[in-house]
């Protein structure tokens, strides 16, 4: 298999810049504003698109990571067994879960003083059904993920075309067994169907990069076939998003967090195809200060993500009267905070490894 890069030997460009766009947009996600600012301001067409431009770099990471490490060709069982020697899915659910624990300490601390609860159940409700602390629904959603990821690894190496229609069914039966209250609405953001089909376009989209060449040297034959296809998807998504958003036609499903439901892949992922090709033949042209500050922000991704939820918890992250001040004082607040935070627990990570060999 080809490694292509971008920067340097070890990092895509494109991806780097995707996770960037969507840090940036779920920092301004979580800035208050009125419905008439966000319509007039476009934010469906790509604030919202933030979970999913993350679970699509998560599908491409995770596939190309896991290509180079595990033999798909391999029956079910062995493939299985290397996983278990590796441990793969632990180290993952442990590197989000390191981080996140000291932020969510930070804020049960600051919550139990605020507020009283009559009973430890009251206390799970409370952080369960209000969302609240760093992490939200993202951190189980993740975690869920990391642990289903195995099966659609496997999978869509056999078949990605077979694997993503049998998850695009799954996902829209859930969705009716929802709709018609089988599973409880009040966890629609825990559950993790709605995610699949993105994380499996992000696969989707690692196979054309890596394994056909398509983003870097799509030659003709191939680029007319799937510029029709991603086209005809980008108006398809393009039209859904239209007509939910701005002209308030309720889908018959789908219409649970419709702002980043799964049709609004039809719109998103073509976005990032045309982006990455583009990037990847413009990557020279941008300034090399510029790719360095995007990249880094990119590695500390998660922590900033983590560190503005905590920061959305505080009543000061709402202070102000002008929108725009706003917005660029919480983005300075969160990234440097978020990366901040991101280099001491490097630090830490460097100490405890250093100190463990000796």
């Amino acid at each position: 298999m080809k490694k292509n890069t971008d920067v340097n030997e070890s990092r895509i460009f494109f991806l780097d810049f995707f996770r960037f766009l969507a840090m940036v947009f779920v920092i301004v996600l979580h800035v208050y504003v009125p419905v008439e600012f966000e319509l007039k301001m476009g934010y469906p067409f790509y604030i919202a698109m933030c979970i999913p431009i993350f679970m699509i770099s998560t599908g491409f990471n995770l596939s190309l990571s896991d290509d180079r490490k595990y033999d798909t060709n391999n029956n079910f069982k062995n493939y299985i067994k290397a996983r278990i020697h590796h441990r793969s899915v632990w180290q993952r659910i442990k590197r989000i879960v390191i981080p996140f624990l000291p932020l969510f300490a930070i804020f049960l601390f600051f919550l139990l003083k605020k507020q009283s609860f009559a009973s430890f159940s009251e206390f799970i409700k409370y952080l369960v059904f209000t969302g609240w602390g760093p992490g939200s629904y993202y951190i189980p959603a993740l975690i869920q993920i990391y642990l289903i990821w195995p099966l659609l690894h496997y999978f869509s190496n056999r078949s990605i075309q077979l694997t993503f229609i049998f998850t695009l069914v799954f996902t829209t039966i859930f969705e009716i067994l929802i709709n018609i209250k089988i599973f409880p609405e009040i966890y629609y953001r825990y559950y993790i169907h709605r995610h699949l089909p993105f994380i499996l376009c992000g696969v989707l989209f690692q196979h054309w990069y890596t394994k056909e060449d398509f983003i870097l040297n799509p030659s003709f034959k191939k680029f007319k076939k799937r510029f029709g296809i991603l086209a005809i998807s980008f108006i398809l998504g393009l039209t859904h998003i239209i007509k939910n958003q701005y002209m308030g036609i309720k889908p018959l499903i789908f219409y649970n967090w419709r702002a980043s439901a799964v049709p609004t892949l039809l719109y998103i992922f073509p976005v990032l195809v045309f982006c990455a090709m583009i990037i990847r033949h413009q990557c020279m042209k941008i300034p090399r200060i510029l790719k360095t500050c995007i990249v880094n922000i990119s590695k500390a991704s998660f922590h900033i993500y983590l560190f503005q939820m905590f920061y959305y918890c505080l009543p000061v992250s709402q202070i102000g009267e002008n929108i725009y001040v706003k917005i660029l004082r919480n983005l300075i607040i969160c990234i440097v905070g978020g990366f901040l935070y991101y280099l001491i627990g490097n630090k830490i990570s460097n100490l405890l490894k250093r100190r463990k060999i000796s």
